[in-house]
This record gives C-alpha cells, sequence and structure tokens, in this order.
C-alpha cells in the first residue's frame, strides 16, 4: 500500500494517483499552484480514489463552485466505503465542511485527532482565520484556535503546515513575538508557499515591521503565479502597505493590476472583501473615495454572496455605506434581521452594529460613528478574518476621532 508524505496509507493501487495525491495535497496545504487541476490529475489515475475527490471537493469550494465541490465530496464518502477508517473519516469530514454543517465537521476533526493527528489535510479545514472555527463567530475562537493546534506539535516537530498553522494560531492571539520565528522557519523550509509567505508577512506586520515586509513582499511577490489561491491576497497586503506609507497611488496601481476579477484564481471572497477593505480604508485615510472600484466590488460581492454570510456581511456594509446607497443598506439589514432570526448569523449583533458605524461615518456623522464603532470593537473578533483585517474598524475608529 502507498503512503502519503505524513505516512498515512492510500487506499489506491496506482502508484501514480498516489504521487498526485502527495501533489494535489501540497497544492492545497501550501497555497501553490491549481488545486483543482492537481486534484483532477490524481482522478484521471484512479478515478476510484476516494480521497481525490475528497481533495477535488476542496479545490472546487476555493474556485466557488460550491454545488460541484458537495457532488465531488459526497462522491468521496461514498468510495471511501471500501476504504481505511482514517479515510472514511477524512471523507466524512470534507463533506460535512462541504456543506455547511459547521458544528460538526469541528467535532468530527477533534475525534479524527485522536487517532490520526498527523492526517493535516483533514485538520486543515479548522486551521485558519477562514476555517471552520475562525468563521465560526465565537468571541473566543482565537484561544480555541490554539488549543487545537498547539497540542499537535509532538505529532508534526518542524514540519511547515504545522509550523505556520501553529505561527497564524499565535499570531491572532495576540503573540507576533512567538510566532514570528515559527514563520520564519517553515519559510525557509517552503519560500513558494503562498499560505507560508502570507503568514510571514502576517508576522511582521503585527511586529510593527513594515519597511522590512513591504520591501520583501514587493521582491517576492512578482514570481508568484496568478493561479496560486493567495495571489489577490498577496498582492492586497502589498497594496496596504503602501497605504500605511500613504502611497495611494502605488496602492491603486497595485490593485489594480493584480487584485481585481479575472487576473487570478483567487476565491471570490478575497476578491471582494480585499476590495472594499483597501478602499474603505483608503477613503478613511484621507483618499477620495473610488466610487467606480466599490461599483465594481458591489456587483462582484451581489453575484457570489446573494445572502448574508459571516465576514463578507461587514465588508457588504462597508461598500454600501461607502456608495451612500442608503436604502440599499436598509434592504441589507432586513435581511441580516432575518437571517439571524432563522439563526444562521452567529456573530450576534457585531454585524448590525458596524453596519450603523460606517453609516454614520459616511454621512459624517463622527461623534455617533466613534461611539458606535468604539462599542463594537470588542466584539469585533467575531465578524472573522485576521486581526490585520480587522483593523478597517479601529482605523476607521481612529479616522472619525480625527474628524472630532
Amino acid at each position: 500500500m502507498y503512503h502519503d508524505r505524513y505516512d498515512l496509507p492510500l487506499s489506491t493501487p496506482s502508484e501514480a494517483a498516489a504521487q498526485a495525491f502527495d501533489v494535489a495535497a501540497d497544492s492545497l496545504l501550501a497555497g501553490v499552484g491549481n488545486p483543482l487541476s492537481a486534484a483532477d490529475a490524481v482522478l484521471a489515475k484512479d478515478p476510484e480514489f476516494a480521497l481525490g475527490h475528497s481533495a477535488r471537493a476542496s479545490a472546487l469550494m476555493l474556485a466557488g463552485q460550491i454545488p460541484d465541490a458537495r457532488e465531488a465530496a459526497a462522491r468521496g464518502v461514498e468510495l471511501a466505503a471500501s476504504a481505511t477508517r482514517r479515510e472514511q473519516q477524512h471523507a466524512a469530514i470534507i463533506e460535512q465542511v462541504m456543506s455547511g454543517r459547521r458544528d460538526e465537521a469541528l467535532a468530527l476533526i477533534h475525534e479524527h485527532i485522536e487517532d490520526f493527528p498527523r492526517d493535516a489535510l483533514a485538520i486543515d479545514p479548522a486551521a485558519g482565520v477562514f476555517g471552520l472555527i475562525g468563521f465560526s463567530g465565537r468571541q473566543d475562537r482565537e484561544p480555541e484556535q490554539l488549543a487545537l493546534l498547539k497540542p499537535l506539535a509532538r505529532h508534526y516537530g518542524d514540519d511547515w503546515w504545522y509550523q505556520q498553522a501553529l505561527a497564524f494560531a499565535l499570531l491572532e492571539y495576540d503573540q507576533a513575538r512567538e510566532s514570528l520565528p515559527l514563520a520564519e522557519a517553515a519559510l525557509a523550509k517552503r519560500p513558494d508557499s503562498g499560505h507560508v509567505a502570507h503568514i510571514w508577512v502576517h508576522a511582521k506586520f503585527e511586529a510593527g515591521e513594515h519597511a522590512d515586509a513591504l520591501a520583501w513582499l514587493a521582491d517576492w511577490v512578482p514570481s508568484f503565479q496568478p493561479d496560486g489561491i493567495m495571489y489577490c491576497h498577496l498582492w492586497w497586503h502589498l497594496a496596504l502597505f503602501h497605504l500605511l506609507e500613504g502611497n495611494f497611488d502605488a496602492m491603486w496601481k497595485t490593485f489594480d493590476e493584480h487584485c481585481q476579477e479575472g487576473q487570478s484564481e483567487s476565491p471570490s471572497i478575497n476578491l471582494f472583501t480585499d476590495g472594499v477593505a483597501l478602499a474603505w480604508r483608503a477613503w478613511a485615510a484621507g483618499a477620495e473615495r473610488s466610487v467606480p472600484r466599490l461599483e465594481r466590488l458591489r456587483e462582484l460581492g451581489e453575484r457570489y454572496f446573494p445572502r448574508p454570510g459571516i465576514f463578507v456581511d461587514v465588508h457588504r456594509a462597508a461598500c454600501l455605506a461607502a456608495l451612500e446607497d442608503w436604502q440599499a443598506l436598509d434592504d441589507f439589514r432586513e435581511g441580516c434581521r432575518l437571517t439571524a432570526e432563522k439563526g444562521y448569523l452567529t456573530t450576534g449583533t457585531v454585524v448590525f452594529e458596524l453596519t450603523d458605524g460606517f453609516e454614520a461615518f459616511a454621512k459624517e456623522n463622527w461623534s455617533e460613528a466613534h461611539r458606535i464603532l468604539s462599542g463594537a470593537l470588542p466584539s469585533v473578533v467575531r465578524i472573522g478574518g485576521s486581526r490585520a483585517q480587522r483593523r478597517l474598524v479601529d482605523e476607521t475608529i481612529a479616522a472619525a476621532e480625527r474628524h472630532l
């Protein structure tokens, strides 16, 4: 029986399929190349390989093809029935993730870790700020993330995937100095990885070493290929560093050339939220409102996210407020209210508070914006995303304060 790079057995009789699976898993874990093409290569060698279908489901989800992702995940579960218990549980986790059953998926991951702690590809959906814990809407999600990952150290040692995952968990728990050495060690092993580079940049950002991060990223990111899922987001980080320097021209040049739809294979959630965040933060910093860009982002958001959804909500509210479309903002509030009544809005009242605060800011009601957003700040962690992304709120509060 063939094994993956974590020495876990693979239920495929094809050596070529097993090798292709390692490539697909690496693409997903490292954020390099096109994971969908890599997963398709696995199934071309062995169409009956369960984990090949599970990997394809994850790749389809990243591409925003949710119905196809669910179908692939279900096929993985079906084929895993005759595979090992590890593969059955792995496929079941991915199927729960694709079906949107976040709590059930997380519970399965906790169970899975007990017997198969080195099944990184099955654990990965619970890691990171966009993962099952990161998007749980819970106030204590940051210590929860660290509690999941830290005990795995004895199983992974100096493995680069684990180092970068733990580094991000530490970083989000306000332990930037402890995080940076792990991120640097992972980067030394995988200098090509979009995920590792991303976390290193975050660590430098939180450590206040902005000039070093800007110089390194400006040198590194041009070689990163557009089919890498982190392409848009890494260029967005470079644009954000230009914003912090007050260089709006370089910021928009970076965004326009690398962060818009059609320029990469990046997930739609990055294209929408990164774009809105940059436009809003630039406006709060004193740049002119970029109405044409905001209109394009609004259309993109409506196309890909027709219903309220965690993290996206806050950026939709900011986009509508910046466009001064008060009726659309009221309609958005009503949609969120109905979603909350059905029990699907897990962030409590913070989305409504931020919406009110953004509207007050856009209407130049500085004292009201400052009051509402400052009151909401302790709960902003519930919207998901990283500390660097959530600084959107802090920067808006600071901008309102400058006008008082």
